[in-house]
């Protein structure tokens, strides 16, 4: 609990931080991760053992999918209200997940759904760009309420997780957590720009998050320690989410030249 109540905060603020820096897609990129199910999937391995923390690895593929889904729905209905967005975001995620949660438990089929959503999306979502916002409200109290938020769904989603299916443990650890509170903030606060920039950052995190879990699944059957499983496939997973970035990055640069 306490780890939890101490890295929530850190998260928020380093987000907070690479945004000021880099962006919103930058800073989106980050919650796309697996910041939280991958923590859970290791303790998995610890509390589950390995076969149940490499069934919820796949299951988990699939929740990338919906991650993607959820910022996908969320930039095409912002010109709502923000309650009414994300509301309407989440339960698509969850009649998503629902489906999901019917689909085949093996790698190859995970993998390639996922990927086949998951590429279309990004591709689309590197084309579109919003209109810069033209005023948006600087509130002091926005930081504390991210920080706040997030801890409380981390807390309720980790205690959650304890009590369902390694199939649901993997859909249910792709609940948008951060995603969905920095998207509802920026724009209750009429930064519709931010928003979809956090939002377009997450569906490429979502693409990195995919390859952390095949890596996982796959080591998970060698007698490798967990340890070293998991800080295998956290750093392939950010080096392709830096070779996206890049690319995605180039390609701007290339169409902002052409103007």
């Amino acid at each position: 609990m306490l780890t939890k109540i101490i890295i929530a905060p850190i998260l928020i603020l380093l987000i907070h931080f690479l945004q000021k820096r880099f962006g919103s897609v930058v800073s989106g990129i980050v919650p796309g991760l697996p910041i939280t199910s991958g923590p859970i999937s290791y303790f998995l391995v610890q509390d589950q053992g390995r076969e149940y923390a490499a069934a919820s690895a796949v299951a988990s593929i699939y929740g990338m999918a919906a991650i993607a889904v959820f910022c996908f729905l969320y930039i095409f209905f912002m010109r709502l209200r923000s309650w009414q967005t994300v509301s309407l975001a989440l339960l698509g995620w969850g009649s998503f997940i629902l489906g999901m949660s019917h689909m085949p438990a093996r790698l190859d089929v995970a993998l390639g759904f996922t990927y086949l959503l998951l590429l279309p999306l990004a591709f689309l979502m590197s084309k579109f760009e919003p209109q810069k916002d033209l005023t948006s409200f600087k509130y002091a109290w926005k930081l504390p309420l991210k920080i706040i938020l997030v801890t409380s769904l981390i807390i309720a989603m980790t205690h959650l997780s304890t009590l369902v299916s390694s199939k649901w443990v993997g859909l249910l650890g792709s609940f948008p957590i951060i995603l969905a509170v920095l998207g509802t903030v920026a724009h209750a606060c009429g930064e519709k720009h931010a928003a979809f920039g956090s939002l377009k950052g997450g569906i490429i995190g979502s693409l990195s998050s995919g390859i952390f879990f095949v890596i996982v699944n796959l080591l998970l059957e060698t007698k490798l320690q967990a340890a070293l499983i998991y800080s295998s496939a956290a750093a392939a997973s950010m080096l392709f989410a830096a070779l996206l970035v890049y690319g995605f990055h180039r390609r701007e640069k290339a169409i902002a030249a052409l103007h």
